[in-house]
């Protein structure tokens, strides 16, 4: 078990019981870790006084890491579909097919202003934040193309996952969406 901290993570091999810093990350904080395919990436924020940012690789449950191509990388977030990992700093959307270890960008997006990513059901979602009002996008090809699924209304939706047939969308500040229709409708769920 793996946890992100300011700028180190911590490991834990008795289920929590007792945790060691693995690593400490000069570059900035880590704001993402995901495991994928038994790798284990960590993302990290471009923060002041920090440094840039990044994306790092672990292929030994976190015991030493190595920089991808993303170097000075401000990353936003980070998630896995299948074979692919994405990332974003906000305004550019990356895909990785050999486990995080180099990037390439998602070229022709619906939008430059990119809140969240998120990965269901083999689609990949992707919601515009330059307004008020979240527009959420999704693609059923990786990032090829991309087609807006709805108008999600006044709220900022930040995450997402699938629970059975269902979408549920949680937002900034305007509680928590359903959709039992891949995203096409919405009902408000909880506030």
């Amino acid at each position: 078990m793996l946890l992100a901290g300011r700028g180190s993570i911590i490991r834990s091999t008795d289920f929590g019981a007792t945790w060691i810093d693995t690593v400490s990350f000069n570059e900035g904080p880590v704001v993402k870790i995901l495991n994928h395919n038994n790798v284990i990436i960590a993302g990290l924020e471009e923060a002041q006084f920090w440094g840039g940012g990044g994306i790092y690789v672990s292929t030994n449950t976190g015991n030493t890491w190595q920089l991808s191509n993303l170097d000075t990388f401000d990353c936003q977030n980070l998630c896995s579909n299948g074979n692919y990992l994405f990332t974003t700093d906000g305004s550019k959307l990356y895909r990785s097919i050999d486990n995080g270890f180099n990037w390439i960008e998602i070229t022709h997006l619906p939008t430059a202003n990119i809140n969240s990513i998120n990965t269901n059901n083999n689609d990949l979602y992707i919601t515009d934040f330059g307004s008020l009002e979240s527009v959420l996008y999704k693609s059923t090809d990786d990032g090829v193309n991309w087609f807006e699924v709805t108008d999600a209304g006044n709220v900022l939706i930040n995450s997402m996952t699938r629970v059975g047939s269902r979408i549920l969308a949680g937002t900034e500040h305007g509680g928590i969406y359903h959709s039992d229709d891949n995203g096409h409708l919405w009902s408000h769920y909880l506030a």
